[in-house]
Parts: structure tokens; sequence; C-alpha cells
């Protein structure tokens, strides 16, 4: 009598053992997990921190009342707070030329981030099939290295951005498409997986 074919469940259970004992599997999904985690920690505070960075450096000229009439000055070009006030708080004058700034520094970071992944994409079109064929000669390891050195710019750029208030905030955008665009992390570690599972496991 012939063999039962296994189940779909089965196969799933087979496939993840091979997975578990293939050398290097699972150690490359941890750091593809770690990079994830590390870069939606901060991610999340990107627009509202740009919006108010470039309302600050461009447009705070449009609030043209009396400053010292409001001592606050992050009451002054807060963004984020602008829906928590209303005009009671505060001059009809200012809470327009506050909100008319707020939405221009939006425009601003909105337009400079597009233009971000364009750059982005247009690097990794011209890049990542360089770093392929490179990997395919002289292995893996080097290349995802150099993707992971590359996606601690962004952070960093980030940091220097924040402590340096007089900095254009452009350079924030310049150092992100660089870091995200020169080597794709998701295209080198699916590159890896491929090469480490037995065959009949691959796509």
């Amino acid at each position: 009598a012939s063999e039962k074919a296994p189940s779909s469940f089965q196969k799933y259970l087979i496939f993840l053992k091979a997975f578990w004992y293939a050398n290097g599997a699972w150690q490359t999904v941890l750091i593809g997990c770690l990079v994830g985690c590390g870069i939606g920690s901060f991610l999340g505070l990107v627009p509202r921190f740009f919006t108010q960075r470039f309302t600050e450096q461009f447009h705070a000229d449009i609030i043209t009342t009396d400053v010292d009439a409001y001592s606050d000055d992050d009451f002054l070009v807060s963004c984020s707070d602008m829906k928590h006030h209303t005009t009671e708080d505060q001059d009809q004058l200012v809470h327009d030329n506050i909100a008319e700034a707020c939405r221009l520094g939006g425009r601003d970071a909105q337009n400079v981030a597009s233009y971000s992944a364009m750059a982005s994409n247009i690097m990794a079109f011209l890049c990542n099939s360089k770093a392929g064929s490179y990997s395919d000669i002289h292995g893996r390891r080097g290349i995802q290295i150099l993707c992971l050195m590359l996606l601690t710019i962004t952070p960093m750029a980030l940091m220097v951005v924040n402590v340096n208030n007089g900095m254009n905030p452009v350079w924030f955008y310049v150092f992100d498409s660089i870091s995200r665009g020169a080597i794709n992390f998701i295209s080198i570690s699916f590159a890896i997986l491929s090469d480490i599972m037995p065959p009949h496991h691959r796509a």
C-alpha cells in the first residue's frame, strides 16, 4: 500500500522544523525583528517632529502678534497641541497665524518626505542589483553587515537634527534616503533565507 501523503499542517510542521535547524535561518529572522522594532520605535515621531521643525525654521514669521503677551513659546508654535486650544485661549489673529504656519510646515515636511522616498527608490533600483551580484560572488554576510550599518544613519541623523536647532531639517531626509535606499535589508534577508533553506522548501 502506498504511504499517505502528509496533510497541509504536517507539511507546515516539516517546513518549520527544517527552518529551525537551518544554519542561520532563525538568527536572520531575529535580526529582522530587531531592526523592525528599532525603526518603529522612532519612525512615528518623525512627521510631528519635522512639522514642528519646518514651522519654527521657515514659517515662524507668520506669527506677527505681540510675543510678550504670550510667555509660553511652545504654545506659539506647538502644532501638535493646536487642537487642544480654542480661540478663547488667545487672540483670534494669533490662532489663525499659528494654524497657517503649522499647515505650511506640515506641507513642507510632506513634500520633502516624498522627494526622499523617490530618491530612496531610485537609489535602490540602481544599487540593489549591484549589491546582489556582489553578494552572489563574495557572500551575503558582508552585505548584510553593511546594510545594518547603513540603517543606523537614520536614527543618528534624527538625533543630530534634534540637538541642533539651527540645522536644516532637509538633511535628515537626505541621510534617510541613503540609509534606506543604498541596500534593501529585506531583499538581502530573503536572499540569505533562500540560500540556507533546502531546495524543496524554497519558493
